[in-house]
């Protein structure tokens, strides 16, 4: 059998979703969160447990999502729609009993005008972050602050390009 704290070849199953779309990322929040060509999704198992024979998977929209790994923010998931055009935060709502994908980048249209994202990180200290890397090498940083209703974006100039992003904790922050 099975025991507490290992997986075993008998611990997997699997689980069609109605749009058949492909998977793209799974993040695990209080339930797991499944980003698809079509759609978000969560799946959780009646009892708190996910197990092959107590899976429930419900969609929560139909905005699709993107290769791009999303961040965690917070409560929040933070991803790329589509045509990664656009950062979505993924935060569950209480009142529909769902994940809502909020659009974050819409203040900042002109940030992602004729451009797409192609890297996202995100840095919890000294101050929270999501770092963008746009496909024509711009760096864009985001605060988002849910809880205090913060969304700020800025634009970071150098004489090159950026290619990647990466943080980590600093001893000095």
């Amino acid at each position: 059998g099975n025991t507490q704290g290992q997986i075993s070849d008998t611990s997997s199953f699997e689980h069609t979703l109605d749009d058949a779309s492909e998977i793209l990322w799974i993040v695990p929040m209080s339930n797991l969160l499944i980003g698809t060509v079509g759609g978000e999704w969560r799946m959780y198992g009646r009892n708190g447990l996910l197990t092959a024979t107590d899976a429930v998977a419900l969609r929560q929209s139909n905005y699709g999502c993107s290769r791009i790994n999303p961040v965690v923010v917070g409560q929040a998931v933070m991803g790329a729609g589509s045509r990664e055009r656009l950062l979505r935060a993924y935060k569950w709502d209480y009142a529909n009993d769902a994940y809502g994908g909020k659009d974050v980048s819409h203040c900042a249209d002109h940030l992602f005008a004729r451009r797409s994202i192609g890297e996202l990180a995100y840095q919890y200290e000294p101050k929270a972050l999501v770092w963008v890397v746009m496909s024509d090498g711009a760096l864009l940083s985001c605060t988002y602050m849910n809880e205090e209703e913060v969304l700020g974006w800025s634009r970071h100039d150098t004489d090159g390009r950026f290619e990647t992003v990466a943080t980590m904790v600093s001893e000095d922050a």
